[in-house]
């Protein structure tokens, strides 16, 4: 199987199926959609390739080493990669994928050949796509309960050293979402948290 540099991928390229041949599985995201305050009618297709575009921006400013960033591009492109298999929708149509993270992060295995990554790279890749949903759920805890300090704490014992990759992951998984539109305040009230994060 050929190889693929994921720092030649663009955003256009992604757009056009530049990449179907070797990433068949990211392709099949077009056929899955999301309905709820976070991506309104929304594919997940859609919603990788504008986190993707939002990464790119956040690591031009970003102090991570060129391999952290190429490991974090590729986390990113594989973040929701297994939503078609974990999408539930209820009756009101509101979608929701629980475990989908979990079930990504032992996806990753089937990529790390694709993109040349060593058994080190794929932990790393494995970590970041298994907890990228982590720091939102501390975010909840912070917005509920107001201790900021416990769970920042918490959030950095558990990940370890992909702390700043995730981070960086869920402000472009933000920006990447529709809530800026639907619940604008929460929108912000995230944002914001992620940075007394840093």
């Amino acid at each position: 199987m050929k190889s693929i540099n994921v720092d030649e991928i663009s955003l256009i390229g992604l757009r056009n199926e530049n990449y179907a041949e070797l990433l068949p599985e990211f392709y099949q995201l077009k056929k899955v959609v999301e309905n709820s305050p976070w991506h309104v009618h929304q594919t997940v297709f859609d919603h990788v390739v504008k986190v993707y575009e939002e990464m790119e921006k956040l690591l031009k400013k970003s102090n991570l080493s060129p391999e952290r960033k190429k490991l974090l591009r590729i986390a990113t492109l594989l973040h929701d990669i297994a939503k078609p298999d974990t999408l539930i929708t209820d009756q009101e149509g509101m979608a929701r994928c629980p475990g989908h993270e979990l079930l990504g992060a032992s996806r990753v295995k089937n990529f790390a050949q694709r993109f040349c990554l060593n058994e080190l790279e794929t932990i790393t890749v494995e970590k970041i796509v298994r907890y990228h949903g982590f720091i939102s759920e501390m975010i909840n805890l912070i917005l509920e309960t107001g201790k900021a300090d416990k769970y920042q704490s918490l959030f950095r014992e558990t990940v370890g050293e992909v702390a700043e990759e995730l981070l960086l992951l869920m402000h472009a998984d933000l920006l990447g979402s529709d809530l800026s539109k639907t619940f604008p305040n929460e929108f912000f009230n995230r944002i914001k948290l992620l940075a007394q994060f840093q």
